[in-house]
C-alpha cells in the first residue's frame, strides 16, 4: 500500500504525516526520536486527501478552535493497542484524565482487569500524536508524566487547551 508523506510546521514544531487511502498513519514531531512506525511501504512525499484534510485540523487546533471533525484514522498496532488509542478520542478537549481512568474504561468494554501500566505502555506506542490526544492522560496523582514528544511539550499543549476551551463550546466529533 502507498503511503504519502507531509510536514506540517506549528507553534511548537513541525510535525511529519503520513497516510495511505484509507487514513492517518503517523502524525508525530520530525525531532522525536521514537516515531512508532517503521515505513516498509513506498512513501510519496507529496498530500492526499487525509493529509490535506489532517492539515486542516491541525490549523484549526493551533488558531485556537476545536475542530469539530476527525480525519480518518488507519491505526496500526495490536487490538489492545488500538481499545486504548480509541478510549482517548473520548477524552474531551481541555481535560485530562489517568491511566487508570482509561484502564477501568477499558475494563467495562472487555470484563477483565486492565492494568494501568499496560495502557501506558500501549499510549507510548500512540502513533497520531495530538489527534488521538495522549497528551491529556496523566498519572493519578496528577504528575503530568512522559511524553513521546517530550514533557515540555505536553505541558505546553495542556496549556494551550485549558487556555482555548472557554473560547469554544465542545460539538461531537465526526469522523470525516
Amino acid at each position: 500500500m502507498m503511503l504519502y508523506r507531509s510536514f506540517y510546521a506549528s507553534p511548537l514544531g513541525t510535525f511529519v504525516l503520513v497516510a495511505d487511502e484509507k487514513g492517518l498513519c503517523e502524525l508525530y514531531f520530525n525531532d522525536q526520536s521514537n516515531n512508532v512506525l517503521k515505513m516498509t511501504a513506498e512513501v510519496k512525499e507529496e498530500e492526499n486527501d487525509v493529509i490535506r484534510l489532517t492539515k486542516k485540523w491541525l490549523d484549526f487546533y493551533f488558531t485556537g478552535d476545536i475542530p469539530g471533525f476527525l480525519p480518518s484514522l488507519h491505526f496500526k498496532g495490536t487490538a489492545f493497542q488500538q481499545k486504548v488509542w480509541h478510549q482517548l478520542l473520548t477524552v474531551p478537549y481541555g481535560t485530562t484524565t489517568s491511566y487508570r481512568e482509561i484502564a477501568k474504561q477499558i475494563d467495562l468494554e472487555q470484563k477483565k482487569k486492565t492494568s494501568p501500566r499496560a495502557v501506558g505502555m500501549a499510549i507510548s506506542k500512540n502513533p497520531i500524536l495530538l489527534i488521538v490526544p495522549c497528551h491529556r492522560v496523566i498519572e493519578k496523582n496528577g504528575k503530568i508524566g512522559g511524553y513521546a514528544a517530550g514533557v515540555e511539550r505536553k505541558i505546553q499543549l495542556l496549556a494551550w487547551e485549558k487556555h482555548n476551551v472557554f473560547k469554544n463550546k465542545e460539538e461531537p466529533l465526526k469522523i470525516l
